[in-house]
């Protein structure tokens, strides 16, 4: 099959079988290319003789070369086997249409030039485990009846399909609410108590982690199949260490559903180290495991927090990324943004400072001992006044925590003072010395006149953290709440907000010309209260330079300006001038992504002369007149806000408009911001905490994507996890093996309340 009987092959020595063993004049020996005989061997001139017509190493080396093609027959024996003769490579179908099942590292999943020995190589692939998983999946794509899980489901009585319904439930329970793996036993041991039956086998956490694994898995694999069946999407991620001090990256896609704009989980990827190039490294493997297609292309956007190791402009995550993604955009997350600008603007302004420190010496004070806040809540009581908890230091870190933290010194505030006086004269001498010099910080003018400053700042800025903070988030919305923020940071300027206002009802002169303010003496004169308006004014001047710079300089918006054409609030009136209305940065959006439009709109118009990047870009314009003026004229003002007004026109139009509807998809997918990152790491300290802190990065990504994407413990349907543990056993699933009383872990109880 291989050669003619003419032909020469080279046989290694160990392949040449012994020359007394030949018993015919075709032997191995010969077959290879020389004779040999058990005659005397030749000497003298007839030996040189011979030795001058041999062939050279490099001659024989050149003529097996050239024999060795690739063989059409071969396709024949191996019907999964494909020849590239352009590239004259050989490589699997099957394996490289389940690249998440594949062995990556094979020849014949990367493709080979190398026909040497091919019944050896294609006989080894053929029977590799991968490999017969490959062609197993894809039977059950091609006839799902005839496939191992149908035969297996049919094996399955429904008394015992039944009782797997209910265990895999009672483990999608487990992980929905983030409890431990250990109470799945105990809760199918309650439940055969209550007289459910649950079977006698796999109640153990070795069954409820291949359960929950396999739960996992299904949901993975409905949400790769929602991202290859979009055009686009975006990735958030975020880096943090979890409770064995493992680094992680938290991975969200950002992906249209029912053309509507959702984040979804995607899964945990550990980094043996945080340098740009092994995050970009793993990153990519990951992606690839978890089976994208075309992902290079779909992938439009990456947002983060910000940090150099990520958007680095010479070696960050998104600059080496774009090796392999030149049309990636990378986004810094507005909400980080915010936090700079915040805390650019209070930075090198002593009072701040001097305030800063007394919030952290409060919160110290009082967070780490129970008994301090007893008696606090003790004197707020006989003051007839409400207290707020004080928090941790380290748990304030957003705008909003900080406000919430304000807020509560200040209502706390009588009875802290009245506390701190009863330590300072009753307790130890290093506990005396610190309560007094707090009792001195919060009868400070300064410090009450200060604090009620930064809350009315807080709360401005609190809001638009707030608002930056959610999933919804658009570049549009983001604007208008920027503007709002800075008209009543203006305001603050004049005579203050509300907690100042409030603040100078309670603010009196006594008899001595001393200030008080809720019934307790202060110290410091008016002297002091100018100072504090001043710094007050100078750092609002500064926070408003500073947004201004991160958000609105040309700079800064380069990311979002174009997509802002998108939203129907900022049309001009005139017909002429909405006309000409975005069409630059239609232009520029087809630029920056031609890469990724281009290819995909080829073939969706291979029938068509829309086959190169001007006529994209036509075709896009021309859409986007049209698009402007149906809206104009048939969408209601009050119906046109941002996501429902373009998801609508998706789900009904985007057929009249098969060009521009594309822009409207990353328009809608744009990472804004990195949030869910941070909700996402709050429960990832939730699942993996310190007496679970050797869980596997593996299983913790499972026990996530069921606690924050799985729906409601009413709206689960195990049968889909059923299905795909049947057909992953490689032995038989026994669902109600034991028949055996002794064998029920509740036997026991149950003949003892019998007895009873």
């Amino acid at each position: 099959m291989f050669s003619t009987p003419s032909s020469s092959v080279t046989v290694s020595d160990s392949e040449r079988p012994n020359v007394h063993t030949c018993t015919t004049s075709a032997s191995a020996d010969q077959i290879g290319g020389t004779t040999q005989s058990t005659a005397r061997p030749k000497q003298g001139k007839a030996q040189e003789r011979d030795d001058q017509n041999k062939p050279t190493d490099d001659v024989v080396s050149s003529q097996s070369l050239k024999r060795r093609k690739f063989n059409k027959e071969w396709k024949k024996t191996w019907t999964w086997l494909n020849f590239v003769e352009e590239e004259g490579l050989m490589y699997c179908i099957v394996c490289r249409r389940w690249p998440q099942l594949a062995d990556k590292s094979s020849q014949l999943f990367t493709g080979t030039n190398n026909f040497s020995c091919p019944t050896k190589t294609l006989k080894t692939h053929g029977e590799s485990n991968r490999h017969l998983k490959c062609e197993e999946m894809q039977a059950a794509k091609d006839d799902p009846q005839n496939t191992a899980i149908m035969k297996s489901f049919k094996q399955v009585t429904k008394e015992q399909f039944d009782k797997l319904q209910r265990l895999f439930r009672t483990a999608y329970c487990v992980a929905k609410h983030e409890m431990s793996i250990n109470m799945f036993p105990r809760l199918c041991e309650l439940q055969a108590l209550n007289g459910l039956g649950v079977g006698h086998t796999y109640h153990n956490n070795k069954g409820a982690s291949e359960f929950i694994n396999v739960i996992y898995q299904v949901e993975l694999e409905k949400l790769v199949d929602l991202i290859n069946n979009n055009d686009y999407f975006s990735i958030l991620m975020d880096g943090s260490t979890d409770r064995s001090v493992l680094e992680q990256e938290i991975l969200y896609v950002r992906v249209l559903v029912d053309n509507l704009p959702c984040n979804r989980f995607l899964g945990l990827v550990p980094v043996s180290s945080g340098s740009a190039a092994t995050i970009t490294k793993e990153l990519i493997e990951f992606l690839e495991s978890v089976g994208l297609k075309d992902w290079k292309r779909k992938l439009f956007a990456l947002g983060t927090d910000g940090a150099s190791v990520n958007l680095g402009s010479k070696g960050g995550v998104v600059t080496l990324l774009k090796n392999h993604v030149p049309h990636l955009v990378g986004i810094h997350c507005v909400a980080h943004r915010l936090e700079l600008s915040v805390m650019d603007g209070c930075k090198d302004v002593k009072r701040f400072e001097r305030f800063q420190a007394t919030l952290k010496g409060i919160l110290k004070f009082y967070s780490h001992s129970p008994k301090r806040m007893r008696e606090v809540s003790a004197i707020a009581d006989i003051l007839d006044e409400a207290i707020n908890k004080f928090g941790s230091w380290h748990a304030v870190r957003w705008v909003a925590s900080k406000y919430r933290t304000m807020r509560a010194i200040n209502r706390n505030w009588k009875a802290t003072v009245s506390h701190l006086e009863h330590v300072a004269t009753r307790s130890s001498m290093d506990e005396s010395a610190v309560a007094k010099g707090h009792v001195k910080a919060l009868t400070d003018v300064g410090f009450v006149y200060f604090l009620a400053q930064m809350q009315d700042l807080s709360a401005v800025v609190s809001r638009l953290s707030l608002a930056f903070q959610s999933d919804q988030l658009t570049f549009a919305e983001m604007m208008s709440e920027i503007d709002t923020a800075l008209q009543e940071l203006a305001l603050l300027k004049g005579d203050g907000g509300a907690y100042v206002k409030g603040m100078k009802d309670e603010l009196a002169l006594d008899d001595t010309s001393s200030y008080t303010y809720r019934g307790v003496t202060l110290h410091g004169n008016d002297i002091v209260i100018q100072q504090c308006i001043s710094d007050y004014k100078s750092i609002i001047d500064k926070v408003e330079t500073f947004i201004k710079e991160r958000f609105i300089s040309p700079e800064n918006k380069e990311a979002f300006k174009c997509f802002e054409i998108f939203d129907p609030k900022n049309w001009p009136i005139s017909s002429s001038s909405l006309f000409e209305y975005g069409r630059a940065e239609v232009e520029s959006i087809v630029t920056q992504y031609s890469s990724c439009l281009a290819s995909e709109l080829q073939e969706s118009q291979s029938n068509q002369e829309h086959n190169d990047l001007d006529q994209v870009r036509e075709a896009m314009l021309h859409e986007w007149g049209r698009l402007k003026k149906h809206i104009t004229n048939h969408v209601p003002a009050k119906e046109r806000q941002f996501v429902p007004m373009w998801s609508k026109i998706l789900n009904e139009q985007s057929h009249l408009m098969p060009h521009i509807h594309k822009l409207v998809q990353m328009a809608l997918l744009f990472p804004m911001n990195t949030a869910v990152c941070e909700r996402g790491f709050s429960a990832m300290n939730r699942i993996k905490s310190d007496g679970r802190s050797l869980l596997k990065s593996e299983t913790l990504s499972a026990l996530m994507k069921v606690s924050i994407d799985g729906p409601d413990l009413g709206h689960f349907d195990p049968d889909p996890a059923i299905h795909c543990w049947l057909n992953k056993a490689q032995l038989t699933r026994r669902p109600d093996a034991s028949k055996h009383a002794s064998h029920k872990p509740w036997a026991k109880l149950t003949a003892s309340s019998q007895s009873l």
